[in-house]
């Protein structure tokens, strides 16, 4: 055993000279001998014959690792028992703490190293050690009284005396312990201390075996430590006591047989260590609860040491954030791994909350990682004060704002761009809130509008746009627009600053907030006057191709009456020229006919000059499909009789009106009519055998629609034109036949009455466009 005037030995194992050079940095605090080794091997040649008050051992090492060694030190058998902390790097959850604590192990020190925690093991451990020390000298100091009692019986009451003395004056509780017989176990001596230590009176606790203040858990254990030290050993350890209350309270014990008047007797000294447990229970659980909050925490969190500056502590978000294990951290600088003047500004700021003890906000600090290259930190920096209020660490928290910085300039850029888009549109652009308030307009719409300045617009509402009589489709048009999201290519008559009316093209959308609710709308706003007009010529172009192409049919429709008037005349002349004079009841008939035939031509001539005006101021009106269709098949029937094509029509008697103008609904017909006609002209001209050519007409009601369905048997249509059909100057026919506007025309005029024209064709076989148009009933 060590004499008391020798300095505590403490043993430092770890296969880094830093972390031994910090350890070391910290034990300078405490009167002892450091021994320092840098691996097990080392370490087991080093303590040969020293006794230790404490080793700190690193249980990751080489050869061998901190667990093997500590078992080595602990089974020694010509040593008392070392204390053993382990060091770790890792998480306790992920150490393998049962093989630590069966090798020896009775403490955890985490890096990096927290002083206070630190210092403060080192200090209970020393004191501890020193503790053991005295009880090892009151054990010499008892056997030797035990000794003197057997080898001076005549000094037997001074002895005894000092035995007293030294028993009831001692801090620790102190039993006597009977050994031989039913005795066994028996209490024969307890001190002052044992008694106020487990609540007993001296009378009391002497009608008690030892067995009685212990837990029985520990019976066995118990029954192995008296034979062990009936065999001469001097055992310690810890345990849970029982009180005379029936509460528990952990103790630190040691024990060994002595004899005195040829008869042996157990030692026993007993130390309360509830408080010196609370203590490490306290400081385990901060500094456990600590690094839980750290480890935790999504920003990086550092520490350094405000003396060197040189990194203590990393967090696992900083080891993610810099790409480096925080053992690659510890003990070293910026400078050990940034460019120097990064690591200029880093320490320049550093210097700087060290020498003002103030906090230090850095919101903007590009750094470069080890995986993610160039990163930008927003750092605050703080000083942590010592004792003596002055700084001894530095902690900083960094969060990683690279995603946030380009998510500003983004939206900046986004900004510019957006209004760089909005002036540089060539259509107007208008942003209003959900009740139509405009808060933002285009350069465009002011030439749109002929306003002078923006002005004009912002804070108005758009219905100061609205001509009265649309203000009404216009409220129709934001619900629309709010329920389905954008709404596209609607015709609206707006109004300019000037009064002047023009027809716009509208197409609405929603602008919506992240969480989806409605914000505001956009409305493109297009000026398509003069693509109305540029419409009303290409109606009007087609049409008059139309009427050139059923020439034959007009010029039939009109000679037949014309053959009538001549046959009635002739046969007027006739009857003169036999009888010199005419019967009134004959010449009436005759006129009558030739008057009817008149008329027939005068209305025939009337409708052509009707469809076939330039201009279309027709105000829609409620009219019946029927009677239009039968207008567009007068102009087409003898042509198609002459061509062998055989023209079914089925028109439903009480077909729904419509509301539109009769004349382009007769167009859309007429249109169709032609269309069937060369398709299958094509087909007999591509088989090159004959068919019977047929096209047939249906009208029906269909809910609250009016249905018109133009069928045909000619050449039909290929799948990969069926969706471009309706598209301005697409055709399938050949070159130089056909401008390609017809469908696009029709589709249109249909679309104006609010209505639909759809195809199914199968290719070879024939086509059917079904028209439907929602009645006014």
């Amino acid at each position: 055993m060590m004499d008391n005037t020798e300095k505590p030995n403490i043993l430092i194992v770890d296969d880094s000279e830093n972390n031994i050079f910090l350890l070391e940095a910290y034990l300078s605090l405490f009167d002892i001998n450091i021994l320092r080794a840098l691996s097990g091997q080392e370490a087991l040649d080093m303590i040969q014959g020293r006794e230790l008050a404490l080793a700190l051992i690193d249980i990751n090492m080489p050869v061998m690792d901190g667990i093997e060694l500590a078992t080595l030190i602990t089974n020694d058998k010509s040593r008392n028992t070392v204390p053993i902390i382990f060091i770790t790097a890792y998480p306790l959850a992920d150490v393998r703490q049962r093989s630590c604590y069966l090798s020896g192990g009775v403490d955890f020190l985490s890096k990096p190293f927290d002083k206070e925690i630190l210092i403060s093991k080192i200090r209970v451990f020393l004191e501890l050690f020193r503790q053991k020390q005295e009880v090892y000298a009151n054990r010499q100091k008892m056997i030797q009284v035990a000794n003197e009692l057997t080898r001076i019986n005549k000094s037997l009451k001074e002895s005894e005396n000092r035995y007293r003395l030294l028993f009831e004056s001692s801090a620790e509780a102190i039993f006597i312990i009977e050994t031989d017989g039913e005795n066994a176990g028996n209490i024969l001596e307890a001190n002052k201390a044992a008694l106020l230590m487990h609540g007993y009176e001296q009378c009391e606790i002497l009608q008690l075996k030892i067995s009685d203040l212990s837990i029985p858990s520990e019976k066995e254990q118990r029954e192995r430590n008296i034979r062990r030290m009936l065999q001469g050993e001097w055992l310690r350890g810890e345990t849970m006591h029982v009180r005379k209350d029936g509460s528990h309270f952990p103790a630190e014990w040691s024990a060994g047989s002595f004899t005195t008047q040829n008869k042996k007797l157990i030692l026993i000294f007993v130390k309360d260590i509830t408080e010196r447990r609370l203590a490490m229970d306290t400081l385990i659980a901060q500094e456990e609860f600590l690094t839980t909050i750290i480890e935790n925490i999504p920003l990086m969190v550092f520490v350094k040491s405000a003396k060197d500056l040189k990194f203590v502590r990393l967090n696992r978000a900083g080891e993610e954030l810099l790409g480096y294990p925080k053992e690659d951290f510890l003990g070293k600088s910026d400078y050990d791994f940034f460019p120097k003047d990064v690591a200029d500004f880093f320490t320049g700021k550093d210097r700087k909350v060290i020498q003002s003890n103030s906090l230090e906000d850095i919101p903007e600090e590009k750094i470069t990682t080890r995986n993610q290259g160039e990163r930008i930190l927003h750092t605050k920096k703080i000083p942590i004060p010592g004792k003596d209020g002055k700084p001894e660490f530095l902690l900083g928290i960094s969060e990683d704002i690279t995603m946030q910085k380009k998510a500003r300039d983004l939206i900046k850029e986004s900004e510019k761009l957006y209004r760089t888009l909005l002036n540089a549109s060539p259509e107007g652009i208008i942003i209003m809130d959900l009740d139509g308030t405009m808060a933002e307009v285009s350069d465009i719409s002011l030439e749109t509008f002929r306003a002078e300045k923006k002005d004009d617009f912002i804070g108005h509402n758009f219905l100061i746009l609205v001509p009265e009589e649309e203000s009404q489709n216009f409220f129709e048009l934001l619900q629309k627009t709010e329920a389905e999201g954008v709404v596209q290519n609607m015709e609206f008559h707006l109004l300019k600053f000037n009064e002047t009316v023009f027809i716009s093209e509208i197409s609405m959308t929603l602008i919506q907030e992240a969480n989806g609710k409605p914000k505001a709308f956009m409305a493109v706003i297009r000026d398509i006057s003069q693509r109305k007009k540029l419409e009303q010529k290409l109606i009007h172009t087609e049409r008059m191709i139309g009427i050139g192409e059923m020439a034959t049919s007009i010029a039939h429709e009109i000679n037949q009456p014309l053959n009538n008037i001549s046959l009635s005349l002739e046969n007027i002349l006739e009857e003169i020229k036999l009888n010199n004079a005419v019967d009134e009841g004959y010449l009436k008939k005759k006129s009558d006919n030739i008057f009817g035939s008149i008329m027939r031509i005068g209305n025939i001539i009337d409708h052509i000059r009707t469809f076939s005006r330039d201009k279309d101021d027709f105000i829609p009106v409620r009219f019946d499909m029927n009677t239009s269709i039968r207008n567009a098949i007068m102009l087409v029937t003898a042509q198609f009789k002459h061509k062998g094509i055989e023209l079914i029509v089925n028109l439903e008697k009480n077909i729904h009106p419509v509301i539109g103008n009769t004349f382009k609904f007769e167009q859309v017909i007429l249109n169709l009519l032609i269309n069937a006609r060369d398709a299958m002209e094509e087909k007999m001209k591509s088989t090159g055998g004959y068919f019977v050519m047929k096209i047939e007409i249906n009208t029906f009601n269909q809910g609250g629609d009016s249905i018109v369905e133009v069928s045909d048997n000619g050449y039909g249509i290929r799948s990969e034109d069926v969706e471009n059909i309706m598209m301005p100057f697409y055709t399938t026919k050949e070159e130089g036949k056909g401008t390609g506007l017809g469908l696009s025309i029709s589709a249109g005029i249909i679309k104006d009455m609010k209505g639909t024209i759809s195809v199914t064709t199968k290719f070879t076989e024939g086509t059917t466009f079904t028209i439907t148009i929602p009645s006014t009933d």
